[in-house]
């Protein structure tokens, strides 16, 4: 507004002192500034009624707009692209009011699953910080608040209904008991580890004899004394040596520390080979399942994980799916037993087990 005002000055004084076409030109410039003054003045009487988000046991309140939560079908955070290597960038929180409810003001978001979502704020701008909106929303949205994508369904015992509505908030895993209640008891209680398919051990005793049938190459040829076979494959040996000495590190850690996939009433341990084991306890998780990374052309499955919003671990097959964070555990194919993989996680997740709607 202020650089209009000194615009709209300059161009009277121009307009003045011009002549002819000139003068035109300072018309058009008065124009501008005079036009600059009022989008000024427009964002100052918008700045004098600042914005305001409150989520509390009645609804959303944005600005003096009221939803109560019998108008809202879903509230949830849906994250923005990001390479699998990197951490997404903060969420944006996102409404979706049941049908036949609008919501003046934000600009209403076309999704890829057919529904209308509202963006409402920036999670990162929020004044209090992202975990204190996410604590609140889990307090008052309950199961309105989503935390898997659109498309799936928990899971229902045998012979009950499926839920009408898909999407997985902080649900409760039966009635009267709270959000991430403990797992039920039965068989298969105690959990179950899964090995990897193939062992390092193999690989790792050809390696140490790789690298000794090099060294005693290199010693001979040193030494001075006969290392046979032709002149060109002299040079061989010091290589070998050094591939099966760097072959052989690589693979005792993988033999120290194998791919191992635990499940039970705690949750799901993860430990890629010579990696750090990742932990998820069933109280940060959200929804799970078996099935292909979603956004690929493959067709075996892999154990998909999707955290309770606000949770984050240090996984590098990080995807986006419907906004949501998914976490892609372990391929089947590199465990053993891996048609038990899915009964183990249906047993222990009960609730959290997704389905696809």
């Amino acid at each position: 507004m202020g650089w209009g005002v000194l615009a709209a000055v300059g161009a009277v004084v121009w307009a003045v002192l011009a002549r002819g076409d000139s003068r035109q030109t300072a018309y058009i410039a008065l124009l501008l500034a005079v036009l600059s003054i009022l989008a000024g003045a427009r964002s100052l009487r918008r700045a004098s009624r600042p914005f305001r988000l409150r989520v509390d046991e009645y609804g959303i309140t944005l600005d003096e707009h009221r939803l109560g939560w019998g108008e809202i079908e879903g509230v949830g955070l849906r994250y923005g692209p990001a390479d699998s290597d990197s951490t997404p960038p903060d969420p944006e929180l996102f409404v979706y009011p049941a049908a036949g409810v609008t919501l003046p003001g934000p600009r209403v978001r076309s999704l890829p699953d057919g529904r209308r979502g509202y963006p409402l704020i920036d999670g990162g701008e929020v004044d209090q910080g992202l975990g204190v909106l996410i604590d609140t929303l889990k307090r008052y949205a309950g199961t309105r608040f989503e935390g898997a994508p659109y498309q799936y369904r928990p899971a229902v015992a045998p012979g009950a209904a499926a839920p009408l509505v898909p999407g997985f908030g902080p649900i409760a895993d039966a009635p009267g008991v709270g959000a991430f209640g403990p797992a039920d008891e039965g068989p298969g209680k105690e959990g179950r580890a899964f090995a990897p398919r193939w062992t390092a051990g193999g690989p790792l005793a050809l390696a140490l004899a790789l690298t000794a049938v090099g060294a005693l190459a290199t010693l001979r040829m040193v030494s001075g004394g006969p290392v046979g076979g032709a002149q060109q494959a002299v040079v061989l040996g010091p290589l070998a040596g050094l591939g099966g000495l760097y072959g052989s590190g690589w693979l005792f850690l993988r033999w120290l520390r194998p791919l191992r996939l635990r499940i039970g009433p705690e949750g799901i341990a993860m430990r890629d080979f010579a990696a750090t084991e990742l932990v998820f306890r069933w109280d940060q998780i959200a929804a799970v399942t078996v099935g292909p990374r979603p956004y690929t052309s493959e067709k075996h499955s892999w154990l998909l994980v999707w955290p309770v919003p606000g949770e984050r671990f240090a996984l590098p097959r990080t995807h986006v799916v419907d906004g949501h964070e998914t976490y892609a555990l372990v391929a089947l194919r590199r465990l053993r037993d891996p048609g038990e993989v899915e009964p183990i996680v249906r047993h222990f997740a009960r609730r959290r087990y997704a389905e696809p709607a």
